[in-house]
């Protein structure tokens, strides 16, 4: 038996992560492991145009919203 655990992912991850410990009823504290910033560009002008990092990142939390969607959809949640 426990009475808590540690729960250490992404912190992209992690409100999926703790949101499937918390349907467990398993009490949970949450450490993330990282955490990405986007640098701003120093130039306004610069800022307008597109960026492939942002496109990433942008994709990253899409795709992690699909898969609480998806958790959700099929009970895990």
């Amino acid at each position: 038996q426990f009475t808590s655990a540690l729960l250490i992912t992404s912190a992209w991850h992690m409100p999926r992560a703790m949101a499937i410990f918390r349907k467990a009823l398993i009490p949970v504290v949450a450490v993330p492991a990282d955490v990405r910033v986007i640098k701003q560009k120093k130039h306004r002008v610069l800022r307008w145009l597109p960026d492939p990092e942002a496109l990433e990142e942008t994709s990253l939390a899409l795709k992690e919203r699909i898969g609480y969607f998806t958790y959700w959809l099929r009970g895990y949640l």
